[in-house]
């Protein structure tokens, strides 16, 4: 696609470009994923063709990707030639040279994602193979949940057999995809040329019945205008940044109110507009009710807003300075992981009124409108989708690449040009659920989603600046909690993410249309380790149950070593979440594993001398019982959650996603031949959902999480049966475990009797009864439980959380 001028006009730098209409081939692989072969080689071919003459031109794309081939009038059409290079080396001057663009790491080649200063024309190969590949495979050949990831696998591993995931394809196709991806720029064809005339061996190879196919032209033009093509001027914002910023924004914290201080827990704040009211939750965590006080006269009385509505209101947002949206779920066990079940979005005055349902989409949970009101967006899954609000036909715009849990926390930005969202740890929300999280930008006209963090660490709640270029979010990636800001360019964030705010234990934050004020609620809460014995008739409630961990922490997880001798946790007393171990009738912890990363889950061996764990990277990790060593067992592109030893010690379940990066979290087991061995390579179960697996005491079984649903699988994969606990009125069930004689199945659940707590069942059905009875007062953590010698051991949460106002300084 040609450059025709370039050039400044009140400090912005703009170019000129072809208008071309069609969609691009993102578009298309989204719509359709796999492509048929002889159209996928075409395109091939006539991209190869256009970048043979760019090279012979000394032009090097660099940045070719299903985003950059448009289709148009059935022919592909290379986009955006260097156009980030070109504004770098020419600054304020004519962008009449096309360069080098910086690059995807999905399609990148390894020496260009080494940073190698000596790039050809074969780096263009290597992408157009990838690009190739995803067409006929409908996944592309190296994905991961980081850049440095996926440049680990296109160094160390081949991609995946092509021809395995689609035995459609041609051995000649096959045999080409595979010298284009070869890793070394030599071993690769030379030219594009050669590329294009490999794939044409097959074309020409083909019987056809209509006669000889006259060869594709290349539809690629570099010096003249393209037919019923019409020019437009595109300004991008980015390159006024360059001329007109050089410096970053310091964002400071001000003056600092507190906006609340009775006890419980006031939460999940909301800036009016004009920044002079905070909306907020107030109530227990499950089951909050919506207030709103003044933000300028402190101490004016909370005003629990009338909405003659029962049930759970949540996610309060203003639509404007004296109307709120929030969502209302009229079911007494909704969670924050089923809002599309029961609940609704709605609108009332800032001081109560009657509620106005507000049309949205089917299944739309947590949905948020653009500043102008004009466009909304939701996620269904991993997949977000946009609509414009007088036409609500919801149209996908991306897919989150990789899917750990819900995305959610969507942020538009102020010029409705982009949107934020956090990827993984839905319940933070609703709890004090401390698992790592990133967070990403995605263009609102489409592209590829952008990671801003990290994801070893919880990064939560994105919020614009009014110049829509600055995000604040909250963090714990120097410890304790704080709110920091970061520069976003074209490309992702610019520099490193700066302290706007340290240590104010903040859970999620608010921020005023003009950016000059900033609501939070400081939230404290601690989950320690209680036990009670295993009850028989009766139900027990959590608050007959004793302590067996004090102190100002957080424990996710725990298991009681087979001896009984110890129980080892998950702990963030250090910071990240670390393992440890003590002794279970008292004593000191013992720190037994610290990482850089969070470690998570840990579970015992049957001799008592290792543990396997879960670790921020998504990957499974064993570690020594005495912490003298640990390393990965399992590291799949998906996300490895849930490790659960066999009672032989030589096998360990786990749910992932596998290599498919997101999307359904099948069972997995990975084995070894003896205790000390090597592992062999992970095996895939079930192809269906199935969620933190468990084995029966005798080894024959394993039980997981299907959706409300207890799935029970041999150790081959065989389902041997099925229990929906949705038929039997819940509205959650999960974490599946068998009890230690193996004759019942314990999970937590919540019924829609509004009971909720650890329930048992036979594990062929049958009735369920409930055990332990969830106290709101203090709330079990996950509604989940580890059984041992006839006691239960669960986290049982203490949550204390205030609104506080401050001022942003710049």
């Amino acid at each position: 696609l040609p450059l025709y001028d370039s050039g400044e006009a009140d400090g912005f730098l703009y170019y000129v470009m072809p208008y071309v209409e069609g969609d691009s081939l993102r578009d298309r692989i989204d719509r359709e994923g796999q492509l048929p072969v002889d159209e996928s080689v075409r395109v091939t071919r006539e991209v190869a063709g256009g970048l043979s003459y760019a090279h012979r031109e000394g032009v090097v794309h660099r940045d070719i990707k299903p985003g950059n081939i448009m289709l148009s009038q059935g022919h592909a059409v290379i986009a955006d030639f260097g156009i980030a290079q070109a504004v770098d080396e020419a600054g304020g001057e004519k962008l009449t040279h096309t360069g080098v663009s910086t690059g995807s790491p999905v399609y990148m080649s390894p020496e260009q994602a080494r940073g190698s200063e000596n790039l050809d024309g074969r780096t263009d190969i290597y992408s157009l193979g990838c690009v190739l590949y995803e067409m006929l495979a409908g996944e592309a050949p190296f994905t991961g949940g980081t850049r440095a990831s996926i440049t680990a696998r296109k160094e160390m591993e081949a991609a995946p057999d092509l021809r395995t995931l689609r035995d459609t394809v041609p051995e000649a196709v096959d045999a080409a995809v595979r010298k284009a991806l070869a890793k070394v720029p030599a071993d690769r064809f030379q030219t594009a040329g050669e590329f294009g005339r490999a794939l044409d061996t097959h074309h020409s190879s083909k019987t056809t019945v209509s006669g000889p196919e006259r060869p594709a032209k290349s539809r690629l033009v570099f010096t003249s205008v393209l037919t019923g093509v019409a020019l437009t001027v595109v300004t991008i914002a980015a390159l006024a940044w360059r001329t007109q910023h050089e410096t970053g924004l310091r964002v400071m914290a001000g003056r600092i109110v507190q906006v609340t201080n009775d006890p419980g827990v006031e939460f999940q704040p909301a800036l009016s507009p004009h920044g002079q009211e905070v909306a907020y939750l107030v109530g227990r965590m499950s089951s909050p009710k919506l207030a709103v006080r003044s933000a300028v006269e402190i101490g004016d009385s909370e005003s629990l807003l009338d909405t003659e509505v029962t049930g759970i209101q949540m996610f309060p947002r203003w639509s404007s300075e004296t109307a709120i949206r929030l969502v209302v779920c009229e079911s007494r066990s909704a969670t924050v992981g089923t809002l599309d079940t029961g609940c609704s979005f709605r609108e009332m005055g800032a001081r109560g009124g009657v509620l106005q349902s507000i049309p949205t989409p089917r299944r739309a949970s947590q949905l948020a409108w653009s500043r102008d009101g004009t466009r909304a967006a939701f996620f269904i899954q991993d997949s977000l989708y946009t609509y414009q609000v007088d036409r609500p036909e919801p149209e996908l715009l991306a897919v989150q690449p990789p899917l750990a849990w819900l995305p959610h926390s969507i942020a538009w930005s102020p010029d409705g040009k982009r949107i934020a969202y956090v990827n993984s740890n839905l319940p933070w929300l609703t709890s004090g659920n401390i698992s790592s999280t990133s967070i990403w930008v995605i263009d609102a006209a489409g592209g590829e989603p952008v990671p801003i963090t990290g994801e070893n660490h919880l990064n939560m709640s994105p919020q614009w600046l009014p110049d829509s270029r600055h995000l604040l979010f909250v963090s714990d990636r120097a410890g304790p909690r704080g709110i920091y800001s970061v520069e976003i360019g074209p490309d992702g964030p610019i520099g490193e993410p700066a302290v706007a705010a340290a240590g104010t234990d903040a859970h999620t934050i608010s921020v005023s249309e003009d950016g000059t004020r900033l609501a939070y609620s400081k939230f404290v809460y601690r989950q320690n380790i209680w036990s009670l014995p295993v009850p028989g008739a009766d139900p027990v409630p959590t608050s007959d149950a004793e302590p067996v961990t004090t102190g100002n922490q957080v424990i996710d997880s725990m298991s009681v070593s087979p001896d009984g001798e110890w129980i080892a946790y998950d702990s963030n007393r250090r910071g990240n979440m670390d393992i440890y171990r003590q002794p279970l009738k008292g004593g000191e912890a013992q720190l037994v594993a610290d990482a850089s990363e969070d470690l998570w889950g840990p579970e015992w061996s049957p001799a008592g001398t290792e543990i396997v764990v879960d670790d921020g990277d998504g990957d499974v990790q064993l570690i020594a019982a005495d912490g003298s060593r640990r390393g990965k067992i399992v590291a799949l592109p998906g996300f490895d959650v849930g490790p659960v030893r066999s009672p032989d010690g030589l096998a360990v379940g786990f749910h992932s996603q596998g290599e498919r990066t997101s999307g359904t979290e099948s069972l997995w087991v990975v084995r070894r031949d003896s205790v000390g061995g090597a592992w062999d390579e992970p095996v895939e179960l079930t192809r269906s959902q199935c969620l933190f697996p468990d084995w029966s005491p005798d080894g024959h079984a394993i039980v997981c999480d299907d959706d409300k649903t207890a799935v029970v699988v041999t150790p081959e994969g065989d389902v041997l049966s099925r229990i929906d606990l949705s038929r039997k009125g819940f509205a959650s069930a999960s974490f599946f475990r068998f009890s230690s004689d193996g004759a019942s199945i314990y999970y937590g659940g919540r019924h829609s009797d509004g009971r909720a707590g650890i329930w048992s069942m036979g594990t062929d059905g049958g009735a369920p009864r409930l055990l332990v009875a969830d106290d709101p007062a203090r709330p079990m953590f996950w509604l989940m439980a580890h059984e041992f010698d006839g006691r239960f051991y669960f986290a049982l949460s203490e949550y204390e959380s205030d609104i506080y106002v401050m001022d942003l300084e710049y």
